[in-house]
């Protein structure tokens, strides 16, 4: 089945960070990517090809959410994120990269979840951690 992270999520325009679904097993994970140049006001400055490093976070938290959304018993529902933990940014990108993203749901429950992540670029990883977020 093909998904569309703008069916799934309330994000729109300027705001998605998920421009493609890869994979997505319904409650359980997703891949997909991340194009920032179509989200290039974000960057850090204006004269800088350098997007803010806790973008990616951003994108894995949205990926999350489409993996979570996609199960019928959320629909309807909208997402919040209320922590991260274990972050790790460890490289820059440039808003001419095409973010990899890799999300696992680590628990869900009717309104609590955390998931792990990980973006990259390329083999080079740019961030990871930890996301927990509720659902009302």
């Amino acid at each position: 089945m093909n998904y569309d992270a703008a069916e799934l999520i309330p994000h729109r325009g300027e705001m998605l960070f998920v421009h493609t679904i890869s994979s997505l097993e319904p409650g359980v994970s997703a891949t997909g990517e991340w194009q920032p140049l179509r989200n290039d006001w974000l960057r850090s400055h204006p004269h800088s090809t350098h997007l803010l490093p806790m973008l990616p976070m951003e994108a894995l938290a949205q990926l999350g959410a489409c993996a979570v959304f996609a199960l019928e018993r959320y629909r309807g529902r909208t997402p919040f994120l209320v922590g991260l933990e274990n972050v790790e940014l460890l490289h820059p990108y440039s808003t001419d990269s095409t973010v990899y993203l890799a999300v696992e749901i680590m628990s869900l429950g009717s309104r609590f979840g955390k998931a792990r992540g990980t973006a990259k670029v390329g083999t080079q990883t740019l961030c990871r951690g930890e996301i927990s977020f509720v659902v009302v």
